[in-house]
């Protein structure tokens, strides 16, 4: 689990914090970050903490924005438009593209950037997420 002081950054927005609601702690409970410290676990949160999703809930957020049931099928199609995510270009800090796999730290910063850039048309920059909201999509 990522729990790097980039991610933390990378899911301090609305878009992010904003899905928080409907995730349960599951087995290792919900983490916030406060700080680069871990303030709570087990659903106990503080106020000002920031959810970090865990890999499996990014994946969740992809699959429940494509109305498709959690089954293989859905799955397997997620996971092809993250493949083909991974290999196209992406603008990075103004300048040409590369891939994502090159630029994040962790496989929940490449997820992030994939339910960023599938569900709200955003790319990050290094420094915030930049681009069109694309809510009317839903």
């Amino acid at each position: 689990m990522d729990t790097s002081k980039e991610y933390t950054k990378m899911c301090d927005c609305p878009e992010v914090q904003k899905k928080r609601r409907g995730f349960s702690g599951g087995d290792y409970g919900e983490l916030w970050i406060v700080h680069e410290k871990i303030q709570t676990y087990n659903g106990k949160s503080y106020v000002g903490g920031t959810w970090i999703p865990r890999q499996d809930q990014l994946q969740e957020m992809i699959i429940s924005f494509r109305n498709d049931k959690f089954t293989r099928e859905a799955r397997v199609t997620v996971h092809d438009l993250f493949y083909h995510f991974t290999y196209r270009e992406y603008p990075w800090k103004g300048r040409g593209g590369f891939h994502p796999t090159n630029i994040f730290d962790s496989q929940e910063q490449l997820w992030l950037a994939f339910v960023m850039y599938e569900l709200h048309s955003k790319i990050w920059d290094g420094n915030v997420w930049k681009g069109e909201s694309n809510e009317s999509k839903k």
